[in-house]
């Protein structure tokens, strides 16, 4: 056991979060509430993921030369407006782009015209400058600043006399912090690595979280082989394991797999595993 990660300190402390269900909240919890907030502050085509839905009234050559412009601009186009962010209504000669009250009439239908749209249109509707900057200040300074004062409060302690307590207290931190923190990783590596496909198979279906995950990260070497496993492994509970699984499935050409893709996106699951299916189907050119 050991206090590292092959891959950094953020893999280290996330395998520890979802070892064990009472701290799988707190992972969750980073993946529903923080990371979606931050996106969701960005400028409308600076997201990670941009949809939009093509009203039917819609004229269908225009709505054709509209889909192939606005893909693209790698923006997924749903089949239901319901969670769409951008909207494409029909307007007399052309088509009006609306997104958060805003609205951009497109003079002509060309790509170049609609892609001016576009870039108007999320200029248009960036409502969150003010706060991207605050949010900036606050945690480029409150973490240092809190950092500081508990050194502060730390040494202070120490100072008054309880020298040996403060130094036990830092020790227990430190000493509980390894154990908890610390991961089997030549296992997990082993099985990111260079496990064949049958052992990747039975970590996909592993009742430890850790493993399925591992297994999925070992499954990018062998998509064709475990496409059965990873489609399965979309639907696990884990939020890991099923972003890490839609991803996986970027380089299996299976048809089913580029449905499965599809249905995720039109899903009511996380936005972050949202958002690596969408990666899957761009980055395989099947968006």
């Amino acid at each position: 056991m050991v206090l590292k990660s092959s891959t950094g300190g953020f893999e280290t402390v996330r395998n520890a979060l979802i070892k064990s269900e009472s701290t799988r909240g707190i992972s969750d919890f980073y993946y529903r509430w923080t990371l979606y907030p931050a996106e969701s502050i960005k400028p409308l085509l600076a997201r990670s993921q941009v949809t939009a839905f093509i009203s039917p009234e819609l004229e269908k050559r225009r709505a054709k030369v509209i889909a192939a412009a606005l893909k693209s601009r790698n923006i997924y186009i749903l089949g239901d407006e319901k969670g769409a962010e951008i909207l494409v209504k029909p307007n007399k000669e052309t088509a009006l782009l609306v997104t958060r009250g805003q609205s951009i009439k497109l003079e002509t239908l060309s790509v170049e015209k609609i892609s001016s749209g576009l870039n108007k249109l999320s200029s248009l509707s960036d409502d969150s400058r003010v706060l991207r900057r605050v949010t900036l200040y606050a945690l480029a300074g409150g973490f240092p600043l809190a950092l500081l004062l508990s050194t502060a409060a730390l040494i202070g302690w120490a100072m008054r006399g309880r020298r040996v307590p403060a130094l036990i207290l830092s020790a227990t931190i430190a000493a509980g912090a390894a154990l908890y923190f610390g991961t089997a990783s030549e296992e997990l590596d082993y099985l990111h690595r260079e496990a064949g496909v049958e052992e990747l198979s039975e970590a996909l279906s592993s009742p430890n979280p850790l493993y399925r995950l591992y297994g999925a990260l070992g499954g990018m070497r062998h998509p064709e082989e475990l496409t059965a496993e990873l489609i399965a492994s979309t639907a696990d509970p884990v939020i890991n394991v099923r972003y890490t699984s839609a991803l996986a499935l970027e380089k299996a050409d299976a048809a089913e797999v580029t449905e499965r893709l599809h249905e995720i996106l039109e899903s009511d699951d996380e936005w972050y595993v949202k958002t690596r299916a969408f990666h899957a189907l761009k980055n395989s050119g099947r968006l």
